[in-house]
């Protein structure tokens, strides 16, 4: 059971990141800030993350016909 500790603590701090992202976001919505303005540099962080991972695994990004 021990060896199972590290893919279960990765997916509950992956759970309570995603499930934090609305009180957060309502937070910020009430201090000012546009809810666009929130999606946009939630979606370039993440989209910066997962192309820092891509990059570390030396993979490619596939843009091929059928991928597309």
């Amino acid at each position: 059971m021990s060896r199972n500790l590290g893919p279960m603590f990765a997916l509950l701090i992956m759970g309570a990141g995603w499930g934090i992202t609305s009180p957060l976001s309502k937070i910020a919505v009430s201090t000012g800030h546009q809810p666009l303005g929130l999606v946009f540099w939630q979606m370039v962080i993440g989209a910066v993350l997962l192309g820092a991972i891509v990059f570390v695994r030396g993979g490619r990004l596939a843009l091929g016909r059928r991928q597309i």
